[in-house]
């Protein structure tokens, strides 16, 4: 009498899962390339910096404390399958006649230093306040896990920027 040994359950479960990924893999070949981008919104975090003279928020001022009364935004997102920081938000400059001001972004990799990016900058009114929206994101085609928001001011005619406040955002 010929005898056939047992098959084991798990062995018959792992066959088929394998079929079955072989299958799909087939039908997606047939079926021709598919889009390669991958986009999806993760999360977003607040972010504020108040300093005297500078300050970055949301768009609304209020005057009798000299601060944005919001936050701007870190908005941390996949896309085209990459991890990817956009930093929007109002820059405020509020009675520092003869300084330039502007944001300050660095994007990381972790511990490497990907790209920093920098604002528009504008001089500050005599003793008045002036604001300008920003909207700063990384240009390059690399995961960014941590960006550093600093804001500048500059005495020298926007020769030379000085970091006055800095806040961290992490994926």
């Amino acid at each position: 009498m010929h005898h056939h040994p047992r098959r084991h359950p798990r062995l018959a479960r792992r066959s088929a899962v394998i079929a079955a990924i072989a299958a799909a893999t087939v039908a997606s070949v047939a079926a021709g390339p598919v889009a390669s981008g991958w986009d999806e919104d993760l999360h977003t975090d607040s972010i504020k910096i108040t300093d005297p003279g500078i300050d970055f928020g949301d768009g609304n001022w209020f005057g009798a404390i000299n601060d944005p009364t919001g936050s701007a935004e870190v908005e941390w997102s996949v896309d085209n399958g990459f991890y990817s920081a956009r930093v929007t938000g109002w820059l405020h400059l509020d009675d520092i006649p003869g300084h330039h001001g502007r944001i300050h972004v660095s994007f990381w990799n972790y511990d490497d230093l990907v790209s920093t990016r920098h604002s528009s900058w504008r001089a500050a009114p005599s003793n008045n306040h002036d604001e300008w929206s920003v909207d700063l994101s990384d240009l390059q085609a690399v995961h960014i896990t941590e960006v550093h928001v600093c804001t500048e001011l500059s005495d020298d005619g926007g020769a030379t920027f000085d970091f006055v406040g800095c806040v961290e955002s992490y994926l």
